[in-house]
């Protein structure tokens, strides 16, 4: 018994360079040389919000979910 797919998240056309997890795992934000920015919902594999309008290539991200 190994691991299986679940979704596979295809939004970007480029290289995807980071990502980064909420704390619960519930969400993922990626980060691409396509100049696009993707929040998705893990469970649904679906994007919540698209960032666009970056000039270049987004090559990191860093996501503080935080409440307090």
């Amino acid at each position: 018994a190994g691991a299986e797919l679940v979704h596979s998240l295809n939004y970007h056309q480029r290289w995807v360079w980071d990502a980064a997890f909420s704390s619960d795992s519930g969400y993922l934000v990626t980060v691409s040389t396509d100049t696009r920015a993707a929040l998705w919902d893990v469970s649904k594999g679906e994007i919540i919000r698209e960032f666009k309008g970056h000039q270049k290539g987004v090559v990191c991200v860093a996501l503080n979910d935080a409440t307090s």
